[in-house]
């Protein structure tokens, strides 16, 4: 009886994360949406302009659709590719570490601590913990993808639906707001609400922008050192821009760590030098312009002078990234709801 009614509840909670999840992807693809929606507005043909609604739904759905191609044409593939040739030279990377830890071993500082590392250590303290951890059974396995199959097909019919009915979906939040709320309180909720709105999706598009500059430049970058998977870290590290705070640490630190991996603690070098300058033009360059220009937000509010002590200078700079970053990405979109 009990797992008849977890399994419900678990039900239930699937459907309501999937449209939660829904509402959040329609809110994403709305913003391109809405910007195909003035430029259609903006055609002398009256009939084009009266179904722009329709019409920037058609177009946002042929992109999409066309995106998704160019990722099974273009990218699927050369992931495979990289994951392959990853493969084929685990025995070279295996042999490339054991002998850095070698040199390890042989150091002065290595001898007064008596430590002795191996690969084959390390693996088998790995392989220890991970029997700590039990694998799902075939049926419970089944069961999780079902629901993540089930749930992933709801928040795009539920995506889809918020996308056909954001008038009317706008018009229930208000008349749920005038319920709760009234006078003054009604007109500042909505009034502080639409600037919320409008400054998060600002950032969701200066990000996005970023993002792709980001990657691009770092996928060159990378070309140009011969990385075998260049086009892949260049995704990842234009994709993992979008975490907060340290997304570009993380992005770099496993971008270097492959480099090296692959191609030597030389190039390990390089690229670390070549990431942390990008990282630099992008943090202190390229982000200030996107955010100051989309939110018209002062330099203070910006964050452009604010004063980092030495040693914090040094730790975000040789992290890939720098306070002026961190206070732009913790004052947006919050600061501009005032002004």
């Amino acid at each position: 009886m009990l797992n008849v009614l977890f399994g419900l509840l678990n039900r239930i909670w699937t459907i309501i994360t999937s449209f939660f999840y829904g509402f959040i992807l329609a809110y994403i693809i709305n913003i391109p949406c809405d910007a195909l929606q003035k430029l259609i507005e903006k055609c002398k043909l009256k009939f084009i302009a009266k179904r722009k609604k329709l019409l920037s739904f058609i177009l946002i759905v042929i992109i999409i659709i066309l995106i998704i191609f160019l990722i099974l044409y273009f990218v699927i593939p050369a992931i495979h590719a990289s994951i392959v040739l990853f493969i084929e030279g685990i025995p070279g990377y295996y042999a490339r570490t054991q002998e850095f830890l070698d040199g390890l071993n042989n150091s002065e500082t290595a001898a007064r601590l008596g430590l002795d590392l191996s690969l084959d250590g390390i693996l088998t303290a790995l392989q220890e913990t991970a029997q700590d951890f039990t694998l799902e059974s075939p049926l419970d396995y089944l069961s999780s993808s079902f629901n993540a199959i089930f749930g992933g097909f709801l928040t795009v019919v539920s995506a889809i639906y918020f996308l056909i009915e954001k008038d009317n979906v706008k018009l229930f939040i208000c008349r749920q707001l005038k319920i709760f709320f009234s006078g003054k309180i009604y007109d500042t909720v909505t009034k502080y609400g639409g600037k919320l709105d409008k400054n998060c999706k600002q950032y969701i598009k200066t990000q996005t922008i970023d993002g792709l500059i980001l990657g691009t430049v770092a996928t060159i970058e990378l070309i140009i050192m011969r990385s075998p998977f260049a086009l892949v870290l260049g995704i990842m590290l234009g994709i993992i821009n979008y975490i907060p705070y340290f997304g570009s640490i993380i992005g770099s630190l496993i971008a270097i760590v492959i480099v090296a991996f692959t191609q030597g603690i030389t190039m390990a070098a390089i690229a670390t030098a070549v990431l942390l300058v990008t990282q630099q033009i992008d943090g202190n360059i390229i982000q200030p312009k996107l955010m100051s220009g989309s939110f018209k937000l002062s330099p203070l509010l910006s964050g452009h002078d604010n004063v980092m002590p030495a040693a914090q200078s040094i730790y975000f700079y040789a992290a890939g990234l720098n306070r002026r970053s961190m206070e732009r990405i913790r004052q947006v979109p919050r600061s501009g709801i005032f002004l």
